[in-house]
């Protein structure tokens, strides 16, 4: 498979190395003797700024899904709050200073998909919806075919990719310099409540604006949340059609499109893999 498949045990310290002293506190070995898993990351660690844990890294290790993980994926509290996958997918992490907050959708998405093939293996039987005769399928998706990653962001000729792991680019109609980020787990949450609050109370959408002011770093400079939140609320149609048209091209993921075929109506369309509850809960 094209994610790295390498699976290692990790080597268990000698009687030496182990030995606690007044000074050293006893440590946690369990991420040190479980089954880990090295995970592609389709960014391949170019859009991190430097400083962060995976900056330039192509790959970040995984734990083995456990017992005790499928204790945080069915803990009602965490469902309840949206969490359960987040804290899950934290957990899974060997180097804990990487935070699932921070990490691009497509590393994020990769990462989920990896730690599934661990844990309950690579066939994921789910139902589908038929989009022409609105009939549920069962239908078993092949999860070790998903491993295919792109980003197209070498083939832009609007944007030009930072030091910091932004892109800068020149606007078409204001002429305006912009700087863009690629989103984060944190910022499609953010995003996603938002919306939520705002059908809640009843108000006027406001999704473009929402993913402008989430993926606009600075405009001719300016950065402070004040002015540039009026800049973005003021920017031309023209120059936002631009950005959200874009930007699309610059986002790292994982190719999870397949053909499927419904067995009642026989209509034969493209279906994206669908990472919903019964993805982590097969059981249930």
């Amino acid at each position: 498979m094209s994610r790295n498949s390498k699976r290692v045990q990790a080597e268990q310290p000698t009687p030496d190395q182990s030995a606690v002293t007044d000074h050293a506190p006893p440590q946690d070995t369990s991420r040190r003797t479980a089954n880990t898993e090295f995970v592609e990351l389709p960014s391949r660690g170019l859009f991190y700024p430097e400083g962060h844990a995976l900056h330039n890294q192509e790959v970040v290790e995984i734990r083995y899904m456990t017992a005790r993980d499928e204790d945080i994926l069915t803990s009602p509290a965490l469902l309840r709050k949206g969490l359960a996958v987040d804290k899950f997918i934290q957990n899974i992490l060997v180097n804990q200073g990487i935070k699932v907050s921070d990490l691009l959708i497509g590393d994020k998405s990769a990462i989920m998909i990896a730690a599934r093939i661990t844990g309950y293996g690579e066939e994921y039987e789910t139902r589908v919806v038929c989009p022409e005769c609105d009939t549920p399928n069962d239908h078993t998706f092949v999860l070790e075919d998903y491993t295919k990653y792109y980003t197209k962001f070498e083939q832009s000729e609007h944007f030009e990719l930072t030091p910091q792991g932004t892109f800068k680019t020149t606007l078409p109609h204001s002429g305006y310099e912009v700087v863009v980020k690629l989103l984060t787990s944190a910022d499609e949450a953010r995003i996603q409540k938002a919306q939520q609050m705002r059908q809640k109370n009843n108000l006027a959408d406001s999704n473009t604006t929402d993913f402008l002011k989430s993926i606009i770093v600075s405009i001719d400079g300016v950065s402070d949340p004040a002015s540039l939140n009026l800049a973005i609320l003021d920017l031309p149609a023209r120059d936002s059609r631009f950005l959200r048209k874009n930007y699309t091209a610059l986002v790292p993921n994982v190719e999870m499109i397949e053909s499927f075929e419904c067995m009642y109506c026989g209509t034969t369309t493209e279906m994206e893999v669908p990472l919903e509850a019964g993805f982590f809960w097969p059981d249930f």
